[in-house]
């Protein structure tokens, strides 16, 4: 059904399972991941995992490295098997996609949607991978 690689950080702000996260290199403290932030290049370029269950400021949270996670897309996208999914430019820590591999995100990409969601905004399995 879904598993992979997942590790233990700290939840730098409230979680919860589906987002993308990153380490953000400007702020924050050592060891601790945030959801991307769309309006940020270096958190929308830099995804390093997927938040594998809802976590709290400062709790531990394991987060998907590789395999295949529930991830968030964006409100008004439903999730469309087999295309490239990557860092929402609209909403942080929600992915968006495309059917072709998008130049211009190519280190936005965090993998590939395994199913077709069930409705806009829908967690859907994806297969994850990190350029």
């Amino acid at each position: 059904e879904y598993g992979g690689i997942a590790v233990q950080v700290v939840a730098g702000e409230n979680l919860v399972e589906g987002e993308i996260v990153y380490v953000t290199i400007t702020s924050g403290a050592d060891g601790k991941v945030w959801k991307t932030v769309y309006t940020d290049s270096e958190a929308i370029q830099m995804p390093v995992g997927i938040v594998y269950a809802d976590a709290n400021t400062d709790a531990n949270v394991w987060i998907v490295v590789s395999g295949i996670a529930y991830v968030l897309p964006e409100s008004g996208v439903t999730a469309a098997r087999g295309y490239v999914a990557f860092c929402s430019n609209a909403e942080s820590g929600r992915a968006e996609q495309s059917a072709t591999v998008p130049t211009t995100e190519h280190w936005r990409e965090i993998g590939h949607w395994l199913d077709t969601g069930s409705g806009n905004g829908v967690k859907a399995r994806c297969l994850i991978h990190f350029n």
